[in-house]
């Protein structure tokens, strides 16, 4: 719970934006309603000391309960590229470890706020509700 508390709340320590460490965030959905759209793909890279750290981007794509349909003409992921796909589960705890200490940065916030809480698993607690919310309202 303090984790992800810790990860989405914003950071007021005085530093300038270009002296923080940043997380770019990008997410390919089925749809813009987090009430019954699916998270396809997730993504991010580092922005540190205002240099894009491409040896560390992550890319996952997520198993989803339907098909992507007429989705994938904005995204290109097909249905069959997510037989081999992981669990959005699996992909928010490799999210988690990658934005500790970050800013997260994101074209969307509040799109991506939305999907996020309404794929964060039970198991990660009340804790990540509030720091998701957190993470819009900052």
């Amino acid at each position: 719970m303090a984790r992800w508390q810790g990860i989405w709340e914003a950071r007021r320590t005085g530093q300038t934006l270009a002296e923080s460490r940043c997380l770019a965030i990008d997410l390919e959905l089925t749809g813009l309603d987090a009430s019954r759209d699916h998270i396809v793909s997730m993504g991010w890279v580092p922005i540190v000391d205002r240099e894009i750290k491409l040896a560390q981007a992550r890319h996952f794509l997520i198993q989803t309960p339907v098909s992507v349909g007429q989705s994938a003409i904005y995204h290109g992921v097909h249905d069959r590229d997510l037989s081999g796909a992981c669990s959005l589960a699996h992909a928010l705890e490799a999210l988690l470890e990658a934005a500790e200490g970050c800013l997260l940065v994101a074209h969307n916030s509040a799109l991506e706020r939305d999907f996020f809480a309404s794929g964060l698993p039970a198991d990660l607690g009340a804790g990540a509700q509030y720091a998701v919310h957190r993470y819009h309202a900052d």
